[in-house]
């Protein structure tokens, strides 16, 4: 008998082809006297590997070693049935995702220098035309949205995280939800969807380019953001760690250091799942964090986002 899943994932699976190059990214950017010139960019690859991605993978991918069984709702094509599929059941995951036989699953291109410093270009395949499309009760349940106790909705478009975020607390009133508009939110959102995303959240996380976007371009600032009804906004920093941001103040939380750094790819969504799972177990949010960064820090130390596996100490 399966474990009922009281944690819904929202978010993309896609195929992740990681080029490790040859030398460092800022060595080819065209820039005389602190003026960007006419940049035409030509690296070499030393190494090409394809591993399974996508925010909404990754984060039930993470959940599922940590002994959760969470659902996943999200869109893919014709190609996701052949390996993917498979791979995310093996490791806990619950299964919620669209399948478009006419198209093809999401494809992340990451290319990282000797500095682990990445470019990326994510080609969506069927993801966005079908996640704006198809309701979650699609493929969801009235009885398993009503069962969630915590939802992530993580990086959609504005049009659909808001339409889903609406139909998920139509159904649920009382689930945690956290709001992660991630890298496309200057690109598919308006203010008036930002605001209504915002109104529906318990909890906002997004990186530091993402929080400063908030708060510069949309206008947002924190004040605002906590009178809508969000009670933390959680702000990750990278290798310096994360910032719990609430009425009262703020907590820095520190990064838990990696014994080695191999591919960057997946790390934040490896921290999420932790989060999620820290507050699933009841933990305070600054608890819950901590067990992020030591997903966070785990991710790291191997390529791609889903090849790690968890060592019995970790969360001690």
């Amino acid at each position: 008998m399966k474990k009922k899943s009281e944690i819904l994932v929202y978010g993309s699976v896609s195929i992740d082809i990681l080029f490790d190059l040859i030398g460092n990214v800022k060595n080819h950017i065209n820039l005389k006297n602190g003026i960007l010139g006419t940049q035409n960019f030509m690296f070499t690859a030393s190494e090409k590997e394809e591993y399974f991605g996508g925010t909404g993978g990754n984060i039930s991918y993470g959940l599922g070693n940590l002994g959760q069984s969470p659902l996943l709702f999200s869109a893919a094509g014709k190609d996701f049935e052949t390996y993917f599929k498979k791979h995310l059941e093996n490791n806990g995951v619950n299964l919620r995702v669209y399948e478009d036989k006419k198209g093809y699953t999401a494809v992340f291109y990451a290319m990282a220098d000797d500095e682990r410093q990445q470019i990326g270009i994510f080609q969506p395949g069927v993801y966005i035309k079908n996640v704006e499309n198809v309701p979650l009760s699609s493929t969801l349940s009235k009885k398993e949205m009503s069962d969630i106790k915590i939802a992530i909705f993580s990086a959609g478009t504005g049009k659909s995280m808001t339409m889903h975020m609406e139909e998920f607390r139509k159904q649920n009133k009382t689930a945690k939800i956290i709001f992660d508009p991630g890298q496309t939110l200057m690109a598919t959102f308006n203010k008036s969807q930002l605001e209504k995303c915002l109104k529906l959240a318990n909890v906002v996380i997004g990186n530091e380019t993402e929080i400063f976007q908030i708060k510069s371009h949309f206008g947002l600032t924190f004040e605002k953001i906590f009178n809508f009804g969000v009670t933390e906004i959680i702000e990750t920093l990278g290798e310096n760690g994360s910032i719990l941001h609430t009425q009262s103040g703020r907590t820095k939380i520190d990064v838990v250091k990696a014994k080695k750094v191999v591919d960057t790819t997946g790390a934040g969504d490896a921290y999420r799942a932790g989060l999620i799972f820290g507050l699933q177990k009841g933990l305070t949010m600054p608890e819950a964090m901590k067990i992020g960064a030591k997903l966070g820090s785990l991710c790291v130390s191997y390529q791609g986002g889903q090849t790690y596996s968890l060592p019995k100490n970790l969360l001690k």
